[in-house]
């Protein structure tokens, strides 16, 4: 992971290259979407919390994702996921319908799939009876949002690549939480059996981390000093 005073390594001609942190749910989404494209890429990981200033010059925002091909930037989790899907159009599995109805419908699921997330990370702040309470409404109303085998129909695609970085991390939340709030299949039948497909698919596979390395970056988020390398052993 690149800190302050770091040197952004140069990039090599026709190379996708994504700027990335291993635990942001947003960058998740995007290594998901290169995944189901099977696209060659080169991953620059950034320490977000201290960031390296030639960040700044890829996204002023300062925010990940971010992907670079031959000198071309783009950035936003959902806005580099269609970028991809464009770019590539015959590459891996087709994230987005080629009809425009069909497209703004998926970009409209996404929208209101938004609620997870908050409810996610809210969880993670307070841990109250409340934030509890609200996280199992969210699931139960993605849960009514599911149609088919995936929110993208028959194989994961746009939708099932912008919810799933949440989803993953349910693994952590019931870690945390002594498996008092989590993804249970008597109340969310149709959702835990949607998990296990996903998680079963290569997609997810690529980029899965599993619910104690999620802990871990946590808990070094909560104390200050974040470890972006959680997780990675040495050589």
């Amino acid at each position: 992971t690149l800190n302050p005073g770091s040197i952004c390594p140069p990039a090599t001609k026709g190379k996708l290259r994504i700027y990335n942190m291993r635990f942001c749910p947003f960058a998740h989404r995007t290594v998901l979407a290169l995944a189901a494209k099977g696209v060659p890429v080169e991953f620059v990981n950034v320490n977000l919390k201290q960031k390296p200033d030639w960040l700044l010059t890829k996204n002023p925002g300062g925010k990940v994702p971010v992907l670079e091909l031959d000198g071309n930037i783009v950035y936003e989790s959902l806005i580099c996921n269609e970028w991809l899907d464009e770019s590539f159009p015959d590459q891996g599995l087709r994230l987005l319908p080629k009809d425009p109805t069909a497209r703004a419908q998926a970009k409209m699921l996404v929208e209101r799939m938004t609620r997870l997330q908050s409810a996610v990370y809210g969880w993670y702040g307070k841990k109250t009876e409340e934030a509890a309470k609200e996280l199992q409404d969210s699931l139960d109303f993605i849960e009514s949002l599911l149609k088919t085998d995936f929110y993208g129909g028959a194989a994961p695609a746009f939708a099932d690549l912008a919810v799933w970085p949440y989803l993953e991390r349910m693994e952590a939340v019931g870690i945390m939480s002594d498996g008092k709030v989590k993804i249970d299949g008597a109340k969310n039948p149709k959702l835990a059996a949607y998990v296990q497909r996903m998680m079963a698919h290569p997609v997810v596979k690529a980029a899965y981390r599993d619910g104690n390395t999620h802990v871990n970056f946590i808990k070094s988020m909560a104390s200050g000093a974040p470890d972006y390398d959680v997780g990675i052993k040495a050589a």
